[in-house]
């Protein structure tokens, strides 16, 4: 699980320059979706991706 993290946090940081992140994985951008999509547009913005803290103890959402 910690890997997967640090795999979603790199993600995130290397494309942080568009308006809406871009993901190579359809998977990895399911899982961010499904967690931080604060605004319901099935997309992870820059400011959403900002806004995200990982615990540990945090439960994510799979899927859709």
């Amino acid at each position: 699980m910690r890997t997967l993290l640090v795999l979603i946090v790199i993600a995130l940081s290397l494309h942080l320059r568009a308006a809406d992140i871009e993901f190579a994985d359809a998977g990895v951008k399911a899982l961010c979706v499904a967690n931080w999509d604060t605004s319901g547009d099935g997309e992870l913005s820059e400011e959403e991706a900002a806004a995200v803290v990982v615990s540990q103890k945090m439960p994510l959402k799979f899927g859709g």
